[in-house]
Formats: structure tokens, sequence, C-alpha cells
């Protein structure tokens, strides 16, 4: 039976682990060229994936995102560093599946507050069509089937910006603790997606990140 283990990264003493020069300067360029011309207004899930609302209140979220369909390599090359951290932070979480690479775009002035990817405790139902308002509870995709968001990835592609800070909450000791994670271009953060955390408004410039989840069983 898997635990809901708690890593603690040396480096800053946040839930992140961080794998530092993760992915080369000249393919975030690449990548940054390709996409940030057909980022569309992102949606945030509110509530349980068991009982979720798709919205658009750029008070909760506000962001570009572009989903990548047309990269495999890119796309397994993320799901790789997922699976990395996975066994470097000692979680050794069953994943059996992943969603598709999100490319975000933050301009001046956006931002994501605070949110939890998955309840961890709640397996999607198949459906060959979503409903759009509880998205996140169903899937049409096999390995998907009965899984929750177990892992999330955020590849930072860009650091010339200001603003913009990935950051955490968590309890420790009985104390709302939050961690603000240096943001340098190449590093990917992992996390499980349980874990409380936010993108802060940018403030000059635009932040570029790449975003996958990796799925699993739900926790007993």
């Amino acid at each position: 039976e898997e635990e809901n283990k708690m890593y603690i990264n040396p480096e800053n003493q946040s839930p992140v682990f961080i794998i530092h020069n993760s992915t080369p300067d000249e393919d975030r360029q690449r990548i940054i060229e390709k996409y940030k011309s057909k980022s569309i207004a992102g949606t945030h899930q509110s509530g349980s994936e068991g009982k979720n609302k798709q919205t658009t209140d750029t008070k909760r979220r506000d962001s570009g995102v572009h989903f990548v369909a047309d990269d495999i390599d890119l796309t397994m090359h993320v799901f790789n560093l997922i699976r990395i951290a996975n066994h470097m932070a000692g979680y050794d979480y069953k994943l059996s599946g992943f969603e598709a690479v999100q490319f975000t775009r933050y301009a001046k002035k956006q931002h994501y507050t605070y949110h939890i990817d998955s309840d961890a405790h709640v397996g999607r139902l198949f459906a060959f069509q979503l409903p759009k308002e509880r998205e996140l509870a169903f899937t049409n995709h096999p390995d998907l089937i009965n899984t929750v968001r177990k892992m999330s990835c955020s590849v930072i592609l860009n650091d010339d910006y200001e603003g913009g800070e990935f950051c955490t909450k968590t309890i420790q000791d009985g104390q709302v603790v939050e961690h603000t994670i240096p943001a340098v271009a190449g590093d990917t953060l992992v996390f499980p997606s349980y874990i409380n955390h936010c993108v802060k408004p940018v403030k000059k410039g635009v932040r570029y990140s790449l975003v996958q989840w990796a799925a699993g069983p739900a926790f007993i």
C-alpha cells in the first residue's frame, strides 16, 4: 500500500524535487518559439475530482495554455523526468499513464492562485465523451481509467522575467509553511499532485513552462 510521503528538498526545504539542467537551451528556445502564439485561456477545475467544475475565472487562474499533441518525443521526455524524480525522491508511486504536456504562458499580471491538481483518492471513470463540468472525474484514455493525478511536473523554459514565482504551501510541525522555488531556466520541478501550489503574478516579461501530470491508482 502506497503512502502519502513528504519529500523535503535539502536545497530549500520545499516538497519539490528539482532536476537541474533537465532540458537544453536550444530545445527550450525551440519549444517557446513553436508554441508561444498558440496558447488559449487556461481553465481551472474547482472542487474535488469527484465533483469538480471547470471555470475560466481569471481571479483564480489567468494564463495561456496549449496542449502539445504533435511531439511525442517531448511528451516522453517530460514523463521520463517525472519517473526519475518519482524514484529519486523516494516516492516510488505506481505510475500507469500520463496526460498531454501543457505549454503555459504567463504574461504581465497573469497568475494561478493556490490549488491542488488532484485529491488523490477518487479514480477517474471512463466516458467516450468527456463532460466539461466534471472533466477531471472522467477519461477516455484506457491508461487513465480508475487513476488519479499522482505526480505533477513543471519544466521552466525561461527565467528572463520578474515575479511569476512558483510557490508551495504545506503543513510542517503543525504550521503552514510557504516555500518559493527559485526560477532557473532548464530546471524541472516535480511534486505529488496533492501538494498545494501556485504561480504568483508576473511583474515583467513573460513566463513560459511545460506542465504534465502522471497518473496512477488512487491512494487508499
